[in-house]
């Protein structure tokens, strides 16, 4: 599991080792350019807090607004804590999920609720399970994680089991988009299902589904669109593959 919250530095790991290729991963791997994104990171972050709160603008502001929210998630009782909190935890109240809630709600968490109106997650109002000081509210629902998410079902079976598949069909869907006879299209559609992290270290597995028909969905339409209103032109224009690290 990559310990990574949505940030800069989550699309540029998930983008290298997704496509795997390695010379690419590695060029990420420099001091300076870890040096920029951290700093990235913490003036994003300041920036954020200070315009949600509109407080005024000054070294005392921009420092408590950047260091406050990285020591919620990254301190002694931050995000990461509350996972493991709900991992000691879920053991005493199994029956919360009961008939492998997790799993389904991976399997139509998808589905609007245009479509679903009685849609709900399994750890609404479960609050006290993940929050160190014990707080819940009744439509907060808390992200367990990858590993909590597939945990909770059924501990270390439905583990095995839910990792080995999600594993496998990820391992599939790469090994036919990383094919030299590829179309452009799919590499295309892949680099943003990466981007998106569609195995999100928050959300777990939850959003795999939902994140695959996003990306594949919306660069297929655009295929469409351009195949459609550019058509006379690109009868002349030979399809781009994508060969040897390089596009012909």
């Amino acid at each position: 599991m990559l310990p990574l919250q949505g940030g800069f530095e989550g699309r540029i790991l998930w983008t290298g080792l997704m496509l795997y290729n390695r010379r690419l991963f590695w060029s990420f791997i420099k001091p300076r350019i870890i040096f920029t994104c951290l700093l990235l990171i913490v003036v994003g972050v300041g920036t954020k807090f200070i315009l949600k709160t509109n407080k005024d603008w000054s070294m005392k502001t921009f420092s408590e607004s950047a260091t406050g929210p990285l020591q919620t998630r990254w301190g002694e009782e931050g995000l990461y804590r509350e996972w493991c909190q709900f991992i000691h935890m879920v053991p005493r109240y199994k029956y919360v999920f009961k008939g492998y809630a997790e799993a389904k709600d991976a399997l139509t968490n998808w589905v609007p609720r245009a479509l679903n109106p009685k849609k709900t997650e399994p750890t609404i109002g479960l609050g006290f399970l993940f929050h160190a000081d014990g707080h819940a509210y009744d439509f907060e629902s808390p992200a367990p994680g990858l590993v909590g998410s597939v945990y909770a079902d059924d501990e270390l079976f439905s583990l095995t089991v839910d990792l080995f598949v999600v594993g496998l069909l990820l391992g599939l869907l790469r090994r036919y988009v990383a094919r030299p006879s590829t179309p452009l299209q799919w590499l295309i559609s892949y680099l943003c299902f990466a981007l998106f992290q569609g195995l999100s270290a928050e959300a777990g597995n939850t959003t795999v589904i939902y994140a695959f028909l996003l990306t594949f969905g919306a660069t297929g339409l655009a295929h469409l669109a351009v195949a459609a209103l550019f058509k006379r032109k690109l009868e002349f224009v030979p399809p781009l593959r994508w060969e040897g690290g390089q596009v012909h």
